[in-house]
């Protein structure tokens, strides 16, 4: 049993009074979980608020500021225990933080709070300067972004791994990177801006190019095309592009088949000489090879042809190379002779 007890004194007036039984306060459970918002778009808040006793009020404040000032709305019961509010739209950039305050007939409130940031959408335009490089050559990447003065990613992929590269976007959004490739083959690049406090985060579609091997290409002559047995040949030439440590194979095809194979030297310039003799008479062809490189396909030069003559003198040496057992036995079967006959007369004046 419970007693009021009201002391009167001098004057007059009215008593407001309540006796309160109920001190368990209203029950929210929150029902939007955002963390981002769209710029321009306004926000729905809604809660289920429950209480034993009847529900007295329901408020949503907000505030853009950290509650240096707020704005405060009913909330409407939309259905059984499901209240909600409308936050307007703010521009990129803001927190907006709020809060439900639910108060019952018994003056016990409650209070649950959350915030969103409010971003603006992000597009990205990119393009390449080529399709198709060699290897050791650059390409340039660039493209617009839909707001300025911010730093984007830049994601090359090939089968080899990837490289990601950092690139600053100018205040008028545009942005322009020049990329090496280290490997030979397919690649892939795209843009990828993260996200910020003002904008939200974007990708493009990839764009694929290609890394090639450098064609390369021979140039050989000769200081002549026709020489006599015993000569020498210069045998001169040029690798392009220059490749530092290069050598080229030059291939010596005699008359009778059989090949002589030299390995040159190009020098800083690329250009590499070769000083030959040949041994034998007929017609010689010569070329020069290029086997390639990592980076470099190989290449050959055309054919040139050298013919080495005979001379009077060496088709002499030849014959008498040739017959020299018949001359020496004809030598030494006539001196035989004569010394057969100089022993017969000596025999006969004795």
């Amino acid at each position: 049993m419970y007693h009021l007890v009201f002391i009167g004194e001098s004057g007059e007036g009215t008593i407001k009074f309540m006796i309160k039984t109920d001190f368990e306060p209203p029950s929210i459970n929150l029902q939007t979980n955002i963390s981002e918002v769209h710029a321009g778009c306004r926000t729905m808040i809604s809660a289920e608020i429950s209480d034993e006793d009847s529900l007295n009020s329901a408020f949503l404040c907000y505030t853009n500021n950290s509650w240096m000032s707020m704005n405060c709305i009913p909330m409407k019961r939309t259905s059984n225990g499901i209240y909600s509010g409308i936050i307007p739209a703010y521009p990129e950039g803001n927190r907006i933080d709020y809060k439900i305050v639910a108060v019952d007939m018994a003056g016990n409130s409650a209070e649950v709070i959350g915030y969103y940031i409010v971003k603006d959408e992000t597009s990205i335009s990119l393009k390449i300067s080529k399709t198709t490089i060699y290897a050791g050559e650059k390409i340039k990447v660039s493209g617009r972004m839909s707001h300025g003065s911010d730093t984007l990613l830049l994601n090359f992929t090939s089968e080899e791994g990837c490289a990601v590269k950092s690139v600053n976007v100018k205040a008028d959004g545009l942005f322009s990177f020049e990329f090496t490739p280290n490997s030979l083959g397919k690649w892939t690049v795209k843009a990828v801006y993260p996200g910020g406090k003002k904008y939200f985060g974007a990708e493009t579609k990839e764009k694929s190019f290609f890394v090639m091997k450098i064609p390369t290409s021979i140039e050989l002559s000769l200081s002549v095309h026709a020489i006599n047995i015993g000569e020498s040949v210069s045998v001169e030439g040029s690798l392009s592009p220059i490749i530092k440590g290069g050598a080229v194979n030059i291939h010596l095809s005699a008359p009778n088949g059989s090949v002589i194979k030299k390995r040159i030297n190009i020098d800083a310039q690329g250009r590499f000489r070769l000083e030959f003799k040949p041994s034998m008479p007929g017609k010689w062809s010569i070329q020069a090879f290029y086997d390639g490189d990592k980076n470099h396909l190989s290449s050959n030069s055309k054919i040139e042809g050298l013919m080495v003559n005979e001379t009077w003198m060496n088709k002499l040496m030849g014959f008498l190379s040739q017959f020299m057992l018949y001359i020496v036995a004809a030598i030494g079967g006539t001196t035989a002779l004569i010394a057969f006959i100089i022993y017969r007369r000596k025999i006969e004046y004795e």
